[in-house]
């Protein structure tokens, strides 16, 4: 999917508030943060407890989402 699609896909679901609070965190489509600097600082200062629950496979980036540094608190299941 080109940047164009992604682009056209977001505007068709996501409110323009919500965009541009993302864009200002540099974490819109085109931003090109492939590490997810921007993702973890926003996490590092979220101001309320985060929880995640992983029912699945958790490997690569979605391990770091889940098991690295982004919530206060993460739920594993067994067939995880």
């Amino acid at each position: 999917m080109s940047t164009g699609e992604q682009q056209a896909e977001v505007d068709e679901h996501v409110s323009k508030e919500i965009q541009d609070s993302y864009n200002a965190l540099k974490m819109g489509p085109g931003h090109g943060d492939i590490a997810c600097k921007a993702l973890t600082l926003a996490f590092w200062d979220f101001k309320k407890p985060s929880i995640c629950a992983v029912n699945g496979l958790a490997v690569g980036g979605g391990a770091n989402f889940a098991l690295a540094n982004y919530h206060d608190h993460v739920l594993v299941s067994e067939e995880a």
